[in-house]
């Protein structure tokens, strides 16, 4: 994946990086019980980071569920920040450093300035039930 790829990107760009053309995929169905508890929550109110890897098993399944998510609750595109990682989990400006992110992909949820919780690397049984926990 050419460098540039790397670092704080907009969806838009990151989504025409041939190694991240699975972000173009269809999105999974989410877990309709969990839907209905989690737009309780107004998850479009929060802020979220997005560390991921486009080379990443794990980043190709969580990714498009969390996109997923941002689509049925109309989560504002300014409210979610993607930061694509090279395969040795680095970033350009570092800003995996800052975050403490060791892993991808890394999630991490705001409220305002503050964070409230990450999810890292996997979630059992969704992504969706996890980020209920969090909200």
């Amino acid at each position: 994946m050419n460098e540039s790829y790397f670092g704080a990107q907009k969806f838009s760009r990151l989504s025409q990086a041939p190694a991240c053309a699975w972000l173009n995929g269809a999105l999974p169905a989410l877990d309709p019980s969990i839907v209905t508890e989690l737009g309780k929550k107004d998850p479009a109110q929060y802020t979220y980071k997005i560390y991921l890897g486009c080379w990443c098993e794990d980043s190709q399944h969580l990714v498009p569920s969390f996109l997923a998510i941002a689509k049925e609750f109309a989560i504002p595109t300014k409210h979610i920040h993607y930061i694509a990682l090279d395969p040795d989990k680095k970033s350009p400006a570092r800003l995996e450093e800052k975050d403490q992110v060791n892993f991808v992909p890394t999630f991490i949820v705001y409220d305002g300035n503050k964070e409230i919780g990450r999810i890292v690397e996997t979630a059992s049984p969704n992504l969706e039930s996890v980020l209920l926990g969090i909200l």
